[in-house]
């Protein structure tokens, strides 16, 4: 056996007397185990290789395996046709014309194994990139489900409940190692409150400072120990598409996320001074101050607020975190009546939010309003065309019913008089073709009687009268047998 071919069974691990189905059955075990990371794809070209050559070599037919070293090629002569060669010169050249001299084969059978050579490195090479594309994939999907749990295990131990008076107002994150935390300025209405964290920890916080014109507010834990933080990332890097998840406390349900994209990356509102990010990531009333976190598990936004209506879906929006980047490097605390002012403001802030968000829900309502009566008018106006077409085919669906009847009835009375005309012609021939037989019956009645010298209508014999009865009643068959009425 060929050195080559055992190898090749060695790497499709087969024993030297495998037939092709074990060979493409153990070809394809492998190209499974290699898209399921059981084996390096690397060996991808080794092992299509290793098929391909079985397949060739098994396929050939019988004869065709190039001579082993040590044998000789060409056909064996023995010494007595050695010995005749050398007397006559050499063997006879049988050899067609367009041979090399030296070959013994033709130019076109010479260059077959090079063709085919270049064809199986171009097939090798093509299923190398096919195969080692879906690997790609698929290890580049399976590396993106395992990174979105890894974030969400990374952030948790940072994401904390902010509560006031034992009434949850919002959520909150940890930015740095001694405890200061971020929310958003409308979470807080008093310069105090309570922070849980997903562990079960609590701990008191107080207000450092608020901006409310960027809904920023940041905290300080009372508690001394060392914190898990969030790392503060860089919001200008975002861009419509990325991965995005969304941290908070929705409707009580701490720590909870959500996955979705950025669906702008730069929004505004006339009553912030700060910048906005989109995205479709669900937000609902206790995400506020919440993390937006991207895909390399960094801060990139501060959630905020959301649109809502019964025709709205997936319209969020979280504060730019590059906009507020500065107070928490600085962590430059107020005092205590700045702080007093900027809760007072914080709060006219809000009103003024709620009245813009209730003028753009009444806006909203208004198109609502004017998009119902618009369709309702729509809807009355096919409904009056439809009814116009169906009157107008009545219409003329009568026309031609009547028109049908009449024409049946002006049929019917021509059939019908005619009908009278022909049974009126056939009651005037009967009549007259019976008179016809009366008057020849008594005719006939009255030349008998001259013929006997007689008077007319004289009585005849017995046998006379019945002769001329039986003529007459014969005649008058004869007429109801011409116009039957």
């Amino acid at each position: 056996m060929d050195d080559t071919v055992v190898k090749c069974l060695r790497i499709l691990r087969l024993p030297d007397n495998a037939s092709i189905d074990q060979i493409e059955t153990a070809y394809q075990q492998l190209k499974d185990d290699m898209e399921s990371g059981s084996v390096p794809w690397e060996q991808l070209k080794e092992i299509m290789w290793a098929r391909d050559y079985l397949v060739n070599h098994m396929k050939k037919p019988a004869g065709t395996e190039p001579p082993s070293q040590g044998e000789p090629k060409g056909p064996v002569r023995s010494r007595s046709e050695k010995h005749r060669e050398g007397l006559t010169g050499g063997s006879r050249d049988t050899r067609r014309p367009g041979n090399y001299a030296t070959g013994g084969e033709s130019r076109k059978n010479r260059l077959k194994p090079w063709v085919f050579g270049a064809i199986l490195v171009f097939f090798l090479a093509g299923s190398v990139a096919y195969f080692s594309g879906n690997l790609m994939k698929t290890m580049s999907s399976r590396q993106k489900e395992v990174d979105t749990a890894s974030i969400i295990k990374q952030i948790k131990p940072g994401i904390v409940t902010i509560s006031i008076q034992d009434s949850t107002r919002g959520s909150g994150f940890v930015v740095s190692k001694d405890g200061y935390i971020v929310t958003n300025a409308h979470v807080m209405q008093e310069k105090a409150g309570t922070a849980a964290f997903a562990d079960g920890f609590r701990t008191d916080v107080k207000l450092v400072m608020l901006d409310e014109e960027r809904d920023f507010a940041l905290l300080k834990a009372t508690t001394v120990k060392d914190y898990t933080f969030l790392k503060v990332g860089d919001s200008s890097r975002c861009s419509e598409g990325d991965a995005v998840i969304a941290a908070g406390s929705p409707l009580l349900l701490e720590s909870s996320f959500t996955k979705g994209i950025v669906s702008s990356a730069k929004r505004s509102f006339p009553f912030l001074q700060a910048s906005l990010i989109q995205t479709d990531a669900a937000i609902n009333p206790g995400n506020s101050g919440g993390p937006l976190i991207d895909h390399s598990g960094e801060v990139i936004g501060i959630n905020s607020l959301k649109f809502s209506g019964g025709k709205i879906e997936g319209i969020g929006f979280a504060i730019a975190i590059n906009d507020v980047k500065h107070h928490i490097a600085a962590k430059q605390a107020m005092t205590d009546s700045e702080l007093t002012q900027a809760l007072d403001r914080a709060e006219k802030k809000g009103q003024e939010v709620s009245r813009w968000r209730s003028e753009e829900a009444m806006r909203e309502e208004k198109t609502i309003k004017d998009k119902l009566i618009e369709e309702q008018w729509e809807r009355e106006r096919r409904r009056k065309e439809l009814l116009d077409r169906v009157e107008e085919a009545n219409k003329d669906l009568q026309e031609k019913r009547e028109t049908a009847q009449k024409r049946l009835q002006d049929e019917y009375d021509q059939q019908r008089r005619r009908l009278q005309e022909n049974a009126e012609m056939r009651r005037k021939a009967l009549s007259e073709c019976l008179q016809s037989a009366n008057q020849n019956y008594q005719w006939t009645w009255n030349q008998e009687c001259e013929r006997q010298n007689k008077q007319q209508n004289c009585p005849l014999s017995y046998n006379a009268a019945t002769i001329l009865e039986q003529r007459l009643a014969q005649s008058r068959n004869e007429c109801y047998r011409l116009y039957p009425q």
